[in-house]
């Protein structure tokens, strides 16, 4: 890929240690822009934004039999979004961030760095099927 004063910077592919690959957009030395991360020991693949090296922005995480298309920060996919599954059928949703436990607010020498944001369906939906030789779809 584009190097400049000796940095990943500009477009380019990178294999990692464990197999893991990015091709992309790099900006001094980090992922920065738009690019493609595949996950080798899944298959699955981010196709989105990127931000001083982290998943960042609107994207796409595609896995074999379903996708999530939404927003991430900092890693996490954040709001509202959508899964779409093989079988036919959307999950609508957004992730909140879960609440912690008020039992342990003594503890607070640790910050709690690792918060997972928890998925909240909303409704389920079909998926609109195109239909080849101008049939007419069904109606929803």
């Amino acid at each position: 890929g584009d190097w400049v004063n000796d940095q990943r910077h500009g477009y380019g592919e990178y294999t990692y240690a464990n197999g893991d690959t990015y091709t992309g957009e790099w900006f001094n030395h980090n992922r920065h822009g738009q690019g493609t991360y595949v996950y080798k020991d899944t298959g699955s693949k981010y196709v989105g934004g990127w931000v001083d090296g982290n998943q960042e922005g609107e994207a796409e995480l595609i896995h074999l039999n379903h996708r999530f298309k939404g927003k991430f920060w900092n890693g996490n996919p954040v709001g509202h979004g959508k899964y779409v599954f093989d079988i036919g059928c959307e999950q609508h949703g957004e992730y909140i961030e879960s609440e912690q436990d008020k039992g342990e607010e003594e503890e607070e020498e640790e910050p709690s760095l690792l918060v997972v944001p928890k998925w909240k369906a909303s409704e389920i939906t079909k998926l609109t099927l195109w239909t080849p030789h101008g049939e007419n779809p069904p109606s929803p």
